[in-house]
């Protein structure tokens, strides 16, 4: 909802950032690259995508709830 009815911008990073959690993106960019995102910059990062989500909120002060 972010993405469509807020601002696109942060729900594009959102879906970027949260892209991250998912083992097949994990397992390729590690083949890849050879290097692995560390489990405590996981847990910041889901951190701040779970801050920003928290926006939606603004979704009723738009339509006035």
């Amino acid at each position: 909802m972010n993405l469509i009815q807020v601002h696109p911008v942060p729900g594009i990073f959102y879906i970027l950032f949260s892209g991250i959690f998912a083992p097949p993106l994990t397992t390729r960019l590690k083949y890849k690259t050879g290097w692995v995102i560390p489990f405590w910059m996981k847990i910041v990062i889901g951190l701040i995508v779970l801050w920003g989500t928290l926006a939606v909120g603004d979704l009723a002060e738009i339509y006035g709830l």
